[in-house]
C-alpha cells in the first residue's frame, strides 16, 4: 500500500492527503487513495472499538453523523463579519 501514496505528496499536521494545498494529482486520485488507506484501517479499529465497548457508541452516535459532516465539507460555509464592529 505505500507504494499508492508515493505520488500524492505530503499532509502537514493532522490533515489528510487530500488537504494538500500544492497536490502533485488530482483530487479524485488523492481521494481514491484516502479511501483505500481507510479500507485497509477499518477491521483494526472494529476491533479496537469492540475490545474497549466503544463499537454501540461509535455506530449510533459517530456513524450517524458522518453523511452530515461530508454534506457540510463539500459544501463549505461561508463567514460573515462586519467591518470595524
Amino acid at each position: 500500500m505505500v507504494s499508492i501514496f508515493s505520488d500524492v505528496g505530503v499532509c502537514i499536521g493532522n490533515g489528510s492527503v487530500g488537504l494538500n494545498s500544492h497536490p502533485k494529482t488530482s483530487p479524485r486520485l488523492r481521494s481514491c487513495i484516502e479511501a483505500v488507506a481507510v479500507m485497509a484501517m477499518i477491521d483494526p479499529l472494529v476491533e479496537s472499538l469492540n475490545s474497549q465497548d466503544l463499537n454501540l457508541a461509535f455506530e449510533h452516535i459517530e456513524m450517524p453523523h458522518l453523511l452530515c459532516l461530508a454534506k457540510m465539507e463539500s459544501t463549505g460555509f461561508g463567514l460573515y463579519y462586519l467591518r470595524g464592529k
